[in-house]
């Protein structure tokens, strides 16, 4: 609890602020843009929301001309590279990863095994990890509505989370263990 206000705190965010975390590359094919087209329709019915945007890379400066164009600037953190991604995690109330091209998105995983829900596209490796309706939403790619639809009913639903997020959680440690990986490249 401690660090999570800590995080908080650095990040000017009150308790009661949903956190939308979106943890990748700053790349074309990491589909932030989709997020952020999402934004204004999540922030219609839930005002208290931030964007928190981790990670490095070309697209930022395009990305944040987005977000001031969509009038959500001041609804958008780029934090940058974070070394404390568990920390950031640990305030999350959902992860979107929305990536038009994936192999397999190990941010999901953490997100999962920190027991937060996740809205994922349907690429690649994905819904491996990610079991639609049971600890995570999958949609198609390059779908603002189906990102702001499936953000706005799991922040309507906090029981919905709450299981979504356990079953990330079991998922994560029984299926996506150390020994489990081994033994499936063995």
């Amino acid at each position: 609890k401690g660090s999570e206000q800590k995080v908080r705190a650095e990040l000017g965010l009150e308790e009661d602020t949903n956190v939308i975390s979106i943890i990748s590359q700053l790349i074309e094919r990491k589909g932030h843009r989709f997020l952020f087209q999402a934004a204004p329709k999540i922030l219609k019915e839930f005002p208290k929301t931030v964007f928190l945007v981790l990670g490095e890379g070309k697209a930022e400066p395009s990305l944040r001309r987005l977000a001031a164009s969509l009038g959500i600037g001041d609804k958008v953190i780029f934090t940058g590279f974070r070394n404390d991604v568990g920390e950031i995690l640990s305030i999350t109330t959902v992860l979107v990863h929305p990536a038009t091209m994936e192999g397999f998105a190990n941010c999901v995983l953490q997100a999962m095994a920190a027991g937060v829900p996740v809205v994922v596209t349907a690429v690649g490796g994905m819904p491996e990890a990610v079991r639609d309706g049971i600890n995570g939403i999958l949609i198609p790619p390059r779908d603002p509505n189906a990102i702001a639809d499936s953000v706005i009913k799991l922040l309507r639903d906090p029981e919905l989370r709450c299981k979504m997020g356990t079953e990330g959680r079991k998922i994560a440690e029984h299926e996506f263990n150390v020994d489990t990986m081994v033994e499936g490249v063995l």
